[in-house]
């Protein structure tokens, strides 16, 4: 389980950078994620994307998901 989790946090990171971020890192608890990405500032629609992949990926829901940029 441990494994699987690290392998969803590190394929999720990388459809982040597909999304045209320098860098992300991404931890998943079971309730929630919570998404560090390379970024001054993300808009409200990046933001809303970022929260819907990682749902998507995750089955983790939009409002459990806490985005961080940090440039």
């Amino acid at each position: 389980a441990l494994s699987q989790g690290m392998a969803q946090e590190v394929e999720v990171e990388n459809l982040i950078r597909a999304k045209g971020f320098k860098d992300a890192a991404v931890y998943l608890d079971g309730k929630g994620a919570t998404v560090v990405v390379r970024a001054a500032h993300i808009t409200s629609e990046e933001a809303r994307r970022i929260a819907e992949l990682i749902s998507r990926s995750t089955g983790v829901p939009e409002q459990n998901v806490v985005i961080i940029p940090r440039s």
